[in-house]
């Protein structure tokens, strides 16, 4: 089962900006690109390395700071090698002006 985690202000976040959480357990960054909030899992999964020390660009993609890969935070798709896992993403909403993310339970 899903539930919504209540985790920073929205305006806390930066754009282009990674900023790590952890909820239920897991680490969690939050971005904001082009005011939209993105939630991904702060695992590269290339090589399972955090991705919370990468840069990422005004289009939405963050560079792994570790071997290079490229994925994009909203979609995450990989961008180095598209045949190669994908970023794990999470569902975003804004309550009260805080960022809520949805994760299993």
């Amino acid at each position: 089962m899903a539930n919504w985690q209540a985790t920073v202000n929205e305006n806390e976040l930066q754009d282009s900006n990674p900023t790590p959480v952890t909820i239920e357990g897991q680490s969690i960054v939050l971005c904001k690109v082009n005011g939209e909030v993105a939630a991904f899992a702060n695992t590269c999964p290339h090589a399972g390395l955090p991705l919370d020390g990468g840069h990422v660009d005004e289009d939405g993609v963050i560079t792994c700071p570790f071997h290079g890969y490229t994925y994009h935070v909203c979609t995450g798709k990989n961008t180095t090698f598209e045949t190669d896992p994908q970023l794990q993403t999470f569902p975003v909403r804004i309550t009260d002006g805080k960022v809520e993310v949805q994760v299993e339970e």
